[in-house]
């Protein structure tokens, strides 16, 4: 059982990794245009389990090919074990309302773009870190055990 946690971990650690490298070589891939910031304040809500959460709300417009578009979504987000919540003020300090900014759009999608991708959380990262390495010093203990 301990070894299918391990292994759980490890697997977790991984998908968070490569779900991030993912999500930064695409946003990196996509056309950068001009936008304008026309409205950043913060949500705040309760989840489905009634814990309080955050979430920056941005909204702002651009144009593609000659088309006005407006969107509020300005982050691309990876799968991370840990979120980190402050990042959502971060947002909302960042992008002031008619401030000018560069965003990056998926040309065959034109109404979708995002402003910047969000960082692996500091928390996902050490769990990423002590949760590869306890896997994968259990996983070597208990194999080098079976093997005495």
């Amino acid at each position: 059982m301990k070894s299918l946690m391990a292994i759980g971990a490890l697997i977790g650690g991984v998908v968070q990794l490569v779900s991030y490298l993912i999500a930064k070589s695409r946003f990196k891939s996509m056309v950068a245009v001009d936008g304008v910031i026309l409205q950043s304040k913060l949500d705040d809500s309760h989840d489905t389990k009634g814990k309080r959460s955050y979430q920056a709300n941005v909204v702002y417009k651009y144009v593609f090919e000659g088309k006005e578009y407006t969107y509020n979504n300005p982050v691309l987000r990876s799968f991370q074990l840990a979120p980190n919540h402050e990042y959502e003020y971060e947002i909302v300090g960042k992008y002031k309302v008619g401030q000018n900014v560069k965003l990056r759009l998926n040309p065959n999608r034109p109404h979708q773009s995002y402003l910047e991708i969000a960082p692996l959380s500091k928390m996902s990262t050490v769990v990423l870190i002590i949760g590869t390495c306890v896997s994968i010093s259990y996983l070597v203990l208990v194999g080098w055990a079976n093997y005495q």
